[in-house]
């Protein structure tokens, strides 16, 4: 995708970026500003990566970027610090992988494995649920987007999509024991 389009797509996505950062940060609220920026890196990413034909792009662009800021929350929380030496006003941190790098022991090794491979599996489940959204009815995906996307309300939705409000919140639940039946398989 050239720049002219992407960057439409990216700048209509800046509300994503900060609720997708917004709701890590409640985790982590020192890594608020790594998150947007990692958020705003997904969202360029997704653009290039983005094929109209098979969805809505903020749907497309949220999954991006909740897998970038569960990526660094997690990459934080695998952080060692270490003990103050003297005459430093702050304690050093060593990332997960350089432990590997440097780490003799076989049971730190063994814990940042563990870490990796429970990392992998997150974006294996979150892959799936992305394509299991792309298979989801029109509708389903509609009221999803409205949802959880723009935040829209079960009458709002229901007066764009012309059903009442309970029949959006029936076809929420389907959708979501769609997806929840994808990713625990």
């Amino acid at each position: 995708m050239n720049h002219h389009t992407a960057m439409p797509l990216v700048t209509s996505c800046e509300g994503l970026v900060r609720h997708g950062a917004l709701r890590y940060a409640r985790i982590a609220p020192h890594l608020l500003d790594d998150l947007i920026a990692e958020a705003r890196l997904a969202v360029l990413l997704a653009a290039d990566k983005y094929d109209p034909t098979r969805g809505a792009f903020p749907a497309f662009a949220y999954l991006k970027i909740d897998t970038a800021c569960y990526c660094v929350v997690q990459q934080q929380r695998w952080a060692v610090t270490l003990p103050i030496y003297r005459g430093a006003k702050r304690a050093p941190a060593i990332s997960a992988a350089s432990l590997v790098r440097v780490g003799d022991d076989g049971e730190e090794r063994e814990l940042l494995i563990a870490a990796e491979e429970r990392c992998a599996r997150d974006v294996l489940a979150i892959e799936a649920l992305s394509a299991a959204f792309q298979r989801l009815a029109p509708r389903e995906r509609a009221v999803l987007e409205g949802r959880f996307a723009e935040d829209a309300t079960l009458p709002e939705l229901g007066e764009r999509l012309g059903l009442s409000g309970e029949r959006v919140r029936q076809l929420e639940t389907r959708a979501l024991a769609k997806l929840r039946e994808a990713v625990t398989k």
